[in-house]
């Protein structure tokens, strides 16, 4: 049987069916050979790449703490051990997913290219957020470098340097190499050609790509609410809610929204009004802060020193509409990716009533 002629059958992802029996085996596996143009190659590279990922942040995750044992300059605060843990614990995560993609990658698993692509958008929207709020808040980021740190003052021309290298890697890094992933499996060839090597249906497979992205991105946004808790620090209304009562609260978000990425895994509606609303809550409290509390209490609350606090309240105002438009470019980014899913979601929980009716 010709490749184009098992392609011809086969849907865009956002029309895939929902997931059958476990057992089910596709129609096209009963070519002999794997299906032309292989992409094995492809996918192979995208496999070396996650895992040398997920050996470079195993690496950090092992020598971060020493940063605890690590000399401070006079009048420099010590590291804390709860900030300390809780990057531990979001590289540890980072490692698994990596190493468990790049693994699943050499195997030929199906559930590789939907996982990756969603890992990767995440990662590249992430890149390109950091190096947009770097480059808007340059003239602060170059002031605070060139401060004195422990009698020490770097030249303007070296920092501006050092600063410029760090976008363009965090450009490379956070953009350049998620795309590369993105490009690398998105074909269809290289869905089918996943599929005719993992015949079989995967957990991935019972809800439509753009469903099972929502679902693990309200599950992502939990899990880095809930890496917060070591800050203790929640943005509100007039004042910084700060202490047990905001760590209450950031365990509140993170419950929410984790429960709302599995009700919207499971196709249920609920999960979806569920993360749109903390969503849009959150995003709102945001914005609303820096509008009454001053942005410096923010990195405050991050340790940092009187010297570097001085520099940032020299630039109060221009971080308070940092803050505000990031705040709500956030909040409105958020808001229209969902409503824009909102169809989607309906349209697979209609398909789900009718199979099972129809059963």
């Amino acid at each position: 049987m010709e490749f184009a002629l098992v392609k011809v059958k086969l849907q865009d992802e956002a029309q895939v069916p929902m997931i059958r029996d476990m057992t089910d085996v596709l129609p096209y596996h009963s070519i002999p050979q794997p299906p032309q143009p292989d992409r094995s190659g492809r996918i192979l590279a995208v496999g070396i790449i996650l895992t040398i990922c997920g050996v470079m942040t195993s690496c950090i995750l092992a020598i971060a703490p020493l940063a605890l044992l690590a000399p401070q300059p006079p009048g420099e605060p010590g590291v804390e051990k709860s900030q300390i843990v809780g990057a531990m614990l979001i590289y540890l995560v980072l490692s698994i997913i990596l190493l468990t993609l790049g693994i699943g990658t050499f195997m030929k698993r199906r559930w590789i290219r939907p996982l990756t692509i969603i890992l990767s958008t995440h990662w590249m929207i992430g890149g390109v957020f950091t190096v947009f709020a770097m480059l808007l808040m340059y003239p602060v980021l170059l002031a605070s470098m060139t401060a004195p740190a422990g009698g020490v003052s770097l030249p303007p021309g070296t920092t501006s340097a050092i600063l410029i290298v760090i976008i363009l890697m965090i450009g490379v890094i956070g953009i350049a190499l998620p795309a590369l992933l993105i490009w690398l499996l998105k074909s269809e060839e290289c869905r089918i050609t996943l599929e005719w090597f993992d015949n079989k249906a995967r957990w991935t497979d019972h809800c439509p790509l753009k469903i099972l992205g929502l679902a693990i991105t309200l599950c992502v946004a939990g899990l880095l609410f809930a890496s917060s808790i070591p800050y203790a620090m929640v943005p509100g209304v007039i004042v910084h809610i700060t202490g047990a009562p905001a760590v209450v609260l950031i365990m509140i978000f993170s419950a929410l929204l984790l429960l709302a990425g599995y009700w919207v895994y499971r196709l249920k509606m609920t999960g979806w009004w569920i993360g749109f609303g903390v969503i849009v809550v959150f995003a709102v409290l945001a914005s609303l802060t820096p509008v009454f509390v001053s942005p410096v209490e923010y990195y405050r609350s991050f340790g940092m020193t009187p010297d570097q606090l001085a520099i940032y309240k020299t630039h109060e105002d221009s971080l308070r509409w940092l803050f505000i438009a990031m705040s709500l470019l956030f909040g409105i980014s958020f808001a229209i990716y969902m409503l824009r899913l909102k169809p989607v979601m309906e349209q697979a929980i209609r398909e789900q009533s009718a199979r099972s009716s129809t059963r």
